[in-house]
């Protein structure tokens, strides 16, 4: 488990929060209509 020399080569797994949140988000709007 060393450091990553290069961040941007990591998962980047707030990406999938971020999606995750947002397709929520998204259904629950939709869904309420």
């Amino acid at each position: 488990m060393t450091p990553n020399p290069e961040p941007d080569k990591d998962f980047p797994w707030w990406l999938v929060i971020v999606t995750i949140t947002g397709l929520w988000l998204f259904y629950e709007v939709w869904a309420s209509e």
